[in-house]
């Protein structure tokens, strides 16, 4: 059995919808509903057990969008509306796993390279601004072909055989450098 762990973001039902379907192939599902910066930190420092960790998320080339909060609380936290790579430096602590980012922009190589520095087995994020439609797919299809026994790049290889924007997605692997 694979667990998973969703960091679901300010994504609406995103989150929803993939631990429906994950639960549904025998997935052990769990959700942290970020509300606060501090949860994204302390759930990517702690060595994280899940063997595959979603972010369901928003972003741009400069990072991952954090929760929007009253500015006299967001001034309490050492991060700030968004989540740079220079920022994951400073607290991934992560142990072997999948990171599949399904935020746009979420395959630019400094974000994939920060994750593999610091323990990711794999880095999976969109090189553009994928459809949330095509996102969501890409999501359940790369969890199904996991589930179904096929190693993290082959599920990704199949995942993006599609003429829409799941093909956006981009492995990033340890041992190779790019790997779509």
């Amino acid at each position: 059995m694979l667990n998973l762990h969703i960091l679901a973001i300010e994504t609406g039902n995103e989150a929803h919808a993939i631990r429906a379907a994950a639960e549904h192939w025998e997935y052990k599902v769990s959700i942290t509903w970020v509300g606060h910066p501090d949860q994204v930190v302390e759930f990517l420092h702690s060595s994280p057990p899940n063997k595959i960790i979603i972010l369901s998320a928003h972003g741009d080339e400069n990072g991952i969008y954090l929760p929007n909060l009253a500015e006299d609380i967001t001034t309490t936290y050492p991060y700030r509306n968004q989540l740079k790579p220079e920022d994951f430096h400073n607290f991934l602590r992560l142990n072997d796993n999948e990171v599949l980012n399904l935020s746009c922009k979420g395959g630019t190589p400094a974000l994939a390279q920060a994750f593999l520095d610091h323990g990711a087995n794999c880095y999976i994020g969109a090189t553009d601004y994928p459809d949330g439609n095509a996102a969501l797919m890409y999501s359940l299809e790369y969890l199904y072909n996991r589930a179904s026994g096929l190693t993290p790049q082959y599920a990704h290889q199949l995942s993006i055989k599609h003429d829409d924007d799941r093909n956006q997605f981009y492995f990033y692997n340890k041992e190779i450098d790019s790997g779509n």
